[in-house]
Order: structure tokens, then sequence, then C-alpha cells
């Protein structure tokens, strides 16, 4: 997880955030800060594509 995400948690903040390759299959994770600790779960596999707008 980036460490400037992490810094910008206040204590009992979630995060919830994919991580891995971008067009790729990645891990959809959830951080949750408690006191000076942050803890992760994984939740589940994901596969994340770019939305495309039309004309």
């Amino acid at each position: 997880m980036p460490q400037p995400l992490v810094a910008q948690l206040k204590p009992g903040g979630r995060l919830v955030i994919p991580i891995g390759p971008v067009g790729g299959y990645q891990v959809l994770w959830k951080f949750v800060k408690e006191g000076e600790e942050t803890t992760a779960y994984r939740i589940l596999d994901v596969s994340f594509v770019p939305l495309v707008g039309g004309k």
C-alpha cells in the first residue's frame, strides 16, 4: 500500500483500493487504521477496466 495514503488515514479511517497491474487481475484490499496501527484485509480478486466515453 502506498505510504502517502496510510499517512492520510485518521484513527478509525478505512481505505478500499485495488492493488495489482493495470489491466490485469488485481486484489481488492481494505485497510483500517486503529490508533497508530494499520490492518490490511484481503477482500477478493478483481479486474478493473478503463472507463471510456463515447461521443
